[in-house]
């Protein structure tokens, strides 16, 4: 049985080459591209909005197409401002086989309001958040000779997601946003960040690590843990339907470690 096929080239270019482009075909990201990459699609015959999509809010233009069972339509795309950004996107349509007509009152589909939807997340910079010390005391004060102690460190952790929305800005500074849409872009957000960090709720990891302690005669060694989470922060950018562009900070409990302190008691 023949497909239904859409065929995307970007053509490669200076102008947005670090940049990649988001098919959506109907509002949903269906692919990537990279500069000078192509893409072949399939698609259910039947009418379908196509539009590509980049970082900082860039898109082309909605292209509207009708295709029947067994059609292939082609397309490139192309754009940007630098090599590092992506503002104007071209969308063309450059051939189709066997691709029916859209008829006068579908020619222009609105393209959909999507606000909420994520457009990157940036990392800004990383910090330490003590947990707790442990103590161990390795004593061999009535011992005639050196001694070893392996001594096995571990802390349960799981890797946690603070979204602070009350430090959310756009370009004129602070907003302030209903409650309802508060919960629309927590949930998108929260959803987003979990996939970008591999993390779930429901699971916990270990931290464990060995310590060799070589205690001499007649002494007495006090082992400090003092353990500390790794905090990555952060912001991701969301299109907000009012304001464009809008910049919500982020915390992700990332990893555990600590550092250790040896002490010799009399």
């Amino acid at each position: 049985m023949s497909q239904t096929m859409i065929h995307v080239l970007r053509r490669r270019a200076y102008a947005g080459k670090a940049v990649a482009f988001r098919i959506e075909i109907d509002g949903q990201e269906i692919g990537k591209l990279r500069n000078g990459e192509s893409a072949s699609l399939v698609v259910t015959p039947g009418f379908h909005a196509m539009q590509i999509r980049a970082a900082m809010g860039g898109h082309s233009g909605t292209v509207t197409i009708n295709l029947a069972e067994g059609d292939e339509a082609e397309f490139t795309c192309s754009g940007g401002m630098n090599a590092m950004s992506t503002k104007y996107i071209e969308l063309r349509q450059e051939r189709w086989r066997n691709q029916l007509p859209v008829p006068a009152d579908r020619t222009m589909v609105p393209e959909p309001s999507m606000p909420g939807r994520v457009l990157e997340v940036v990392e800004t910079r990383r910090s330490e958040e003590p947990i707790g010390d442990e103590t161990r005391t390795v004593d061999n004060r009535r011992g005639n000779a050196e001694v070893t102690r392996v001594i096995r460190a571990s802390q349960d952790w799981s890797r946690s997601v603070t979204i602070t929305e009350n430090r959310a800005h756009d370009k004129g500074g602070g907003i302030s946003v209903g409650p309802l849409q508060w919960a629309s872009l927590h949930a998108e957000i929260k959803s987003t960040l979990q996939r970008s960090y591999s993390i779930s709720s429901d699971i916990r990891e270990t931290h464990a690590e060995e310590i060799t302690l070589q205690v001499p005669a007649g002494s007495s060694v006090q082992l400090t843990l003092r353990w500390k989470q790794i905090v990555q922060h952060g912001f991701v950018r969301v299109q907000e339907s009012s304001r464009g562009a809008i910049e919500i900070p982020f915390q992700i409990g990332i990893a555990v470690t600590f550092d250790q302190v040896q002490q010799q008691l009399l």
